[in-house]
């Protein structure tokens, strides 16, 4: 029978992707301190990102399938968390989230759980879910910006939708004659800096 076709290299989506890598692990040092959920959130981003490395920069077959778990396991924990870590600034949800440290476990095996259980889902819902968990997670992170006054928050998480919905992670097509999944990179890279130059971490 045939064997199914190689993916090729992507050298300037592994480029990208270093570049949001660092910009996450950047960030989940810099929030380690004052909001550990988010950083740990941050870290799981910057984890998938450095597969993208691997998968798109030097062994696509080997990397493909683990690269496409942890983007999975990112957006649907990992940019939760963050969301969470944010939330807890939120005066709505501070009675909710007071002891965020002591409950930050229960909140990862939960949110795990959802993840688990989305990869048994069809295509259509999955991107259904992740949505919907990392919308409510930047809806969270912009009230937090905006309550607090902080510019660099809401310009960070405006830029993450606009990235996501505006933008997309699409490898074969082009906005201004550049990969859009090379612009999602830079984009929610850049948001991520943005989140970490504020008063709140």
């Amino acid at each position: 029978g045939k064997t199914a076709a190689k993916e090729p290299r992507y050298p300037t989506v592994a480029v990208s992707d270093a570049f949001m890598a660092g910009c996450s692990f950047f960030a989940a040092f810099s929030a380690w301190q004052t909001l550990r959920i988010a950083a740990l959130g941050f870290f799981s981003v910057g984890c998938a990102c450095s597969s993208g490395v691997l998968r798109f920069g030097f062994s696509p077959d080997v990397f493909r399938p683990y690269n496409e778990t942890l983007a999975k396991f990112a957006g649907r924990v990992g940019i939760p968390m963050i969301g969470l870590g944010f939330a807890a600034g939120v005066p709505a949800l501070q009675a909710y989230l007071q002891n965020l440290d002591n409950i930050t476990p229960t909140i990862i095996v939960m949110l795990s759980l959802g993840f688990a259980c989305s990869l048994q889902w069809s295509e259509t819902i999955e991107e259904l879910y992740t949505t919907i968990v990392s919308g409510a997670a930047m809806i969270t992170i912009l009230t937090q910006g905006y309550l607090s006054g902080s510019n660099e928050v809401i310009i960070g998480a405006v830029a993450f939708v606009l990235g996501g919905l505006a933008v997309g992670a699409d490898r074969h097509s082009c906005l201004l004659g550049v990969r859009r999944e090379n612009l999602f990179h830079y984009i929610l890279g850049s948001s991520f800096l943005a989140m970490t130059r504020s008063n709140l971490i």
